[in-house]
């Protein structure tokens, strides 16, 4: 059997080629991985930063908020009885259409819906008058301080020759239980 004996610059061909392919396979196995574990960990980190500045700001305005809520509580808690609320709200409404200067030809409160947490108070309004003072009552029953929720509206106009309306309208308020 013929002995293999390599040359020098053979032994120095070989041990650079297994280096090239270690150093290959370490590039391809472990630096591309370690690249690709690093971009994820970088893409996490940044979202998680996203979240916590958006989490800041949040907790920045929870006082304002919880100021607010506090205040919107205060006047959507019922404080008297049903009937005692209810006689409230009637009056309310009344002072409404007296501060515009507008008729109301017949109010009548529907039947209190209790439900898990609230009570949902309606009343039926009839009113006459032009369009604008309808409009402008409309307006005042569903803004700040009184927050009543229209449900239903229906318009009717009689004559042609004047500018009066008949207007029907359910009004409600959500009231929280105490």
């Amino acid at each position: 059997m013929a002995q293999f004996n390599p040359s020098q610059r053979e032994k120095w061909i070989f041990i650079s080629c297994i280096l090239m392919i270690c150093i290959y396979i370490g590039y391809r196995f472990v630096f591309i991985a370690m690249q690709e574990e690093e971009t994820f960990w970088k893409a996490k980190v940044l979202t998680a930063q996203r979240k916590a500045r958006k989490d800041l700001s949040v907790l920045r305005e929870e006082f304002s908020v919880n100021a607010r809520y506090g205040e919107y509580l205060k006047r959507l808690k019922q404080k008297t009885p049903d009937t005692q609320e209810m006689a409230s709200i009637l009056s309310e409404i009344e002072s409404i259409a007296g501060n515009i200067n507008l008729k109301i030809e017949d109010m009548k409160p529907k039947k209190i819906k209790k439900q898990d947490f609230y009570n949902h108070f309606s009343v039926n309004i009839r009113i006459k008058g032009d369009m604008g003072t309808i409009t402008k009552f409309l307006y005042a029953l569903q803004a700040k301080p009184h927050f009543f929720h229209i449900n239903e509206m229906r318009l009717e106009k009689r004559s042609a020759r004047t500018q009066e309306i008949k207007c029907e309208i359910v009004a409600s308020r959500l009231l929280i239980q105490q």
